[in-house]
């Protein structure tokens, strides 16, 4: 994907194949102008979109190329996607007025499911109100997951105490939220920092906080079962959770410590994965990388953590 000005930009949130097992892919994203796949313009630039602003997409390319743009002039994205049997469910921020959401522009996280055509079948908004009215992202869900049997989970910061309909999230700056497909709250908390999530068949995991990071794990309704603290020197940037052994699942995180500075930049020192149990047991890490690992993916083999100058598998038996 191009932008048709050098000094304009778009990134990608979340992508998922075609569900009819196609070659294609549907991804969402933000960008602040207008996008070209392979030459051909796929979305067009909205007009008042100034720069440092953005407008939130969504994008299929398959067999033919279809889009839909949510927001206005200000700074807008779409960050998180998921399939749904009907359509698809998407997440992210919205400072702009949008449909059925303009009377609510001081909340800009939102999550919207869309038809297959990507037309409205509803959209939520919710988050704390902006400080002095500034239109920038303040609240922004940052990943949509699947949770089976039709929910889905909602991951995300917030800048201050707000509710999801009438479920609080007060523990800012992060928080969970589970939903219905008809976008219903089901259970939801605040945590102390925006958290990395798991689903598994009898569970919710999360892990969250830097530098030290809690693993804790859930019941599919949101109770509360174990929790563990990662026992690491120094400073921990979670990469993410994929599946483990049995019940357990592997979390990946980078080793950082301050640059000395002064600006808040930090020093990677490489990655580690920890294997921790259904009990929230965790084990000795297993290091990875001496570079920064940036995503981990898993499959029935394993998982594959990628990044910077480095790629690497880890099996149950070989690491």
């Amino acid at each position: 994907l191009t932008t048709s000005r050098y000094y304009e930009n778009v990134s990608v949130g979340e992508l998922v194949p075609d569900p009819s097992g196609g070659n294609g892919f549907t991804l969402v994203g933000e960008t602040t102008d207008s996008l070209f796949l392979d030459g051909k313009q796929v979305v067009e630039g909205a007009d008042d979109v100034s720069w440092g602003d953005a407008q939130a997409f969504i994008l299929e390319v398959k067999d033919r190329v279809r889009n839909r743009v949510f927001g206005g002039k200000f700074l807008d994205g779409a960050f998180g996607l998921a399939l749904a049997d009907d359509g698809f469910v998407i997440g992210g921020a919205l400072d702009s007025p949008n449909g059925e959401l303009a009377d609510e522009a001081p909340s800009d996280a939102f999550v919207a499911k869309l038809t297959p055509d990507f037309a409205d079948t509803w959209q939520r908004r919710f988050g704390s109100p902006k400080p002095n009215g500034l239109n920038f992202h303040t609240d922004f869900v940052t990943r949509v997951i699947a949770a089976g049997s039709g929910t889905f989970l909602l991951t995300g910061y917030s800048a201050g105490s707000t509710h999801y309909q009438d479920v609080p999230l007060v523990e800012s700056p992060g928080f969970v939220v589970a939903i219905d497909g008809a976008g219903t709250a089901l259970w939801g908390k605040g945590l102390p920092a925006p958290p990395k999530a798991l689903v598994t068949a009898d569970a919710v995991w999360l892990a969250y906080g830097e530098p030290k990071v809690t693993v804790e794990r859930l019941s599919l309704d949101g109770a509360p079962e174990v929790a563990g603290t990662i026992p690491a020197e120094g400073d921990l940037e979670v990469v993410g959770l994929v599946a483990g052994a049995e019940d357990g699942v592997v979390l990946v995180a980078n080793h950082t410590r301050p640059d000395g500075r002064g600006f808040g930049d930090v020093v990677y020192d490489g990655a580690s994965a920890w294997r921790i149990d259904g009990q929230a047991v965790v084990a000795a890490p297993e290091r990875l990388a001496n570079a920064p690992v940036t995503s981990v993916v898993s499959d029935s083999l394993g998982f594959v953590a990628s990044g910077a100058f480095c790629e690497l598998l880890l099996t149950s038996d070989q690491s």
